[in-house]
């Protein structure tokens, strides 16, 4: 409708990270990778993480957010700045066996038990999860109802 106010999506795409304090926080296109949403309720600041890798090598750059342990450590800093890395509800989706990837990229399941690993070092513990199966995933948290939904 003419003069109504859009609401704010900030996207986050494949091997990215990004931040909201308003709106919504979308990771969309979730497969074999893994999907991650940090919110802190009281400071209302989300932050989504998409990625595909385990380890960063030697000659990745630093913070990269495509790897599990660079990218988590990137966000867990940037929410430091903000004094929002305590009380988090973190969400993780992903993981999937994709059925027609040959199996040297079925990388899924080896990808969830690291993020959980990196979590684990941090302290910190999903409140929400949907990983596995075979299927494609997208994460929204609305900043507006505190609401984390997994489709």
């Amino acid at each position: 409708m003419i003069g109504e106010k859009m609401e704010k999506i900030t996207t986050i795409w494949p091997t990215r990270c990004g931040f909201a304090t308003e709106g919504k926080l979308r990771v969309g296109h979730i497969g074999a990778g893994i999907g991650l949403i940090f919110f802190h309720r009281e400071l209302k600041i989300g932050a989504g993480l998409h990625i595909f890798r385990e380890k960063a090598d030697d000659m990745a750059i630093e913070g990269s957010t495509q790897y599990a342990d660079t990218g988590i450590a990137y966000v867990i800093s940037e929410l430091r700045k903000k004094d929002a890395a305590q009380c988090l509800d973190i969400a993780i989706a992903g993981g999937a066996s994709m059925l027609s990837a040959p199996k040297c990229m079925n990388f899924g399941p080896s990808l969830v038990s690291h993020v959980r690993q990196t979590l684990d070092r941090e302290g910190m513990k999903p409140c929400l999860e949907d990983i596995g199966g075979n299927r494609v995933r997208t994460m929204i948290l609305d900043l507006n109802s505190d609401e984390i939904t997994i489709i």
